[in-house]
């Protein structure tokens, strides 16, 4: 069972205003669908291009926009391509651990920040729980 797709040339546009703090990539919903099921916008997938990976929330567009992806100059950045390229993209489907690494890189400070207090309560929670285990001991 595919969970990606794979060598998509895509045209790349600069992101909208709107989407440019919310690593968001906006493309056709076509290249969001794996095993006949389509992953829902707003969900986290690995877009990768030139050996390099990102993590971006799929989102679609408009109709007359097929055969393009919009990112933002940071994820454009971050795989090494320019706007107005053609960029063949693979598009895989994101597990737990792609949306924990996307939150804790996120340009969007609102979302990188509740996923580091999310992992220090986590520790905490740890801790607090090996603590009360060793009181029970003694």
């Amino acid at each position: 069972m595919a969970k990606k797709n794979s060598n998509i040339e895509l045209i790349v546009k600069p992101a909208a205003l709107s989407d440019v703090m919310d690593d968001f990539a906006r493309f056709d919903n076509i290249h969001r669908t794996f095993d006949g099921k389509l992953v829902r916008a707003g969900r986290v997938v690995v877009l990768s291009a030139n050996g390099k990976s990102v993590r971006v929330v799929a989102r679609g567009q408009a109709k007359d926009a097929k055969g393009e992806i919009r990112l933002s100059s940071e994820t454009r950045t971050r795989l090494g391509i320019k706007s107005g390229q053609a960029v063949v993209f693979t598009i895989a489907a994101a597990n737990l651990w792609d949306e924990f690494w996307w939150a804790w890189g996120a340009s969007n400070p609102v979302n990188r920040i509740a996923a580091r207090l999310g992992l220090i309560s986590v520790g905490l929670g740890f801790l607090g729980a090996a603590l009360g285990a060793i009181s029970l001991v003694k």
